[in-house]
């Protein structure tokens, strides 16, 4: 059954604890097994050493807590993670929001790296879904465990298909630690970073590193940012009138008006 395992396959398996078995020792303990008459039973060897590992870093599955003690040290490691994930989390608040989603797709793709035994992050596509980067049940369990401690959040056990690409996952867990502002909270955050704009416009100028293409080319781009930016305060105060005209034409409606406006809205049933 192992035949097809690359060497990060056998080195994550490793990880876990689970030690290789031969063919006649697996042969042998499939028939203990049989013969056995117990209802559940496991005949795998188990690395105490890995095992141990696990349970001072990321907690080890119920069925296997009685095998090894957990370290002493264990409530000093939780506080560890927490301390680091509060980190990450002071860390992306800090930042300005446009730059939070890819220190965390960093983070990801780090680990997505770790565990398929890549040299570093180059080799994740971000946007390529985790069963196409080479992921199985073994490797989205031990991603989970990594990224638990790493962010301080209550991961699912679904994470890895909920959120199917390192972008997507990114995405969430910078909006679980740093949720992105809104109401006058977003507006100061527009402005700071409107601020910050004008602050790199006047260092640039100053440096006498613009010509005149450069200037036309800066020039254009803001007069078209104002003109979008025009255009959607425009189209939002039309929604808002529209629906409250909607509201309106619905509240002062009668039972066959209301029904004239469902007649419009939905095409009937053949």
């Amino acid at each position: 059954m192992g035949a097809d395992l690359t060497q990060a396959d056998v080195d994550r398996v490793a990880r876990g604890g689970a030690l290789a078995l031969g063919r006649e020792a697996g042969l042998a303990l499939f028939d203990a097994a049989l013969i056995g008459g117990k209802a559940h039973l496991l005949p795998v060897p188990f690395s105490t050493a890995a095992l141990e590992a696990r349970a001072g870093s990321q907690g080890l599955p119920a069925i296997l807590r009685g095998l090894v003690r957990a370290p002493a040290a264990r409530r000093g490691t939780v506080a560890a993670a927490a301390g680091a994930a509060e980190s990450l989390k002071d860390r992306l608040l800090k930042l300005p929001p446009a730059e939070r989603t890819p220190v965390v797709l960093d983070l990801v793709r780090s680990q997505v790296a770790a565990v398929l035994g890549h040299s570093g992050v180059d080799a994740v596509d971000p946007a390529r879904g985790f069963g196409g980067l080479g992921f199985d049940s073994l490797a989205a369990v031990e991603f989970r465990n990594r990224l638990t401690p790493a962010t301080g959040l209550r991961l699912p056990a679904t994470l890895i298909f909920d959120y199917p690409t390192s972008e997507a996952l990114a995405e969430y867990i910078r909006e679980q630690l740093a949720p992105a502002p809104s109401g006058p909270a977003a507006l100061r955050a527009l402005e700071a970073e409107l601020a910050d704009l004008e602050d790199r416009l006047v260092t640039t100028t100053d440096n006498g590193d613009v010509d005149e293409q450069d200037h036309t080319r800066v020039t254009d781009s803001l007069r078209a940012l104002v003109a979008r930016w025009t255009a959607l305060r425009a189209g939002a105060a039309e929604a808002a009138a529209s629906a409250a005209a909607d509201e309106a034409e619905l509240a002062s409606a009668d039972a066959d008006q209301l029904f004239d406006i469902l007649d419009s809205e939905f095409e009937p049933l053949d």
